[in-house]
């Protein structure tokens, strides 16, 4: 279930883009894909750290995951 709600955010993230996508305009720039990278980077570092650490995010990850 969690991994629904990792993806459900990133769609969130990528709406305007894919909404742009599917009326023909892609507008997409390098930037705007250099910030999406960065912050699915940043997802994915929080989470694994969540895994690896056992902490307070730790068991928050241990329980969105």
């Amino acid at each position: 279930m969690g991994y629904w709600v990792l993806i459900a955010f990133l769609c969130l993230i990528l709406s305007p883009y894919i909404y742009d996508f599917a009326r023909g305009k892609s507008d997409i720039y390098l930037q705007d894909l250099k910030d999406i990278f960065s912050v699915v980077l940043l997802l994915a570092g929080i989470v694994l750290w969540g895994i690896m650490d056992n902490t307070a995010i730790g068991t928050f990850t241990h329980v969105v995951l």
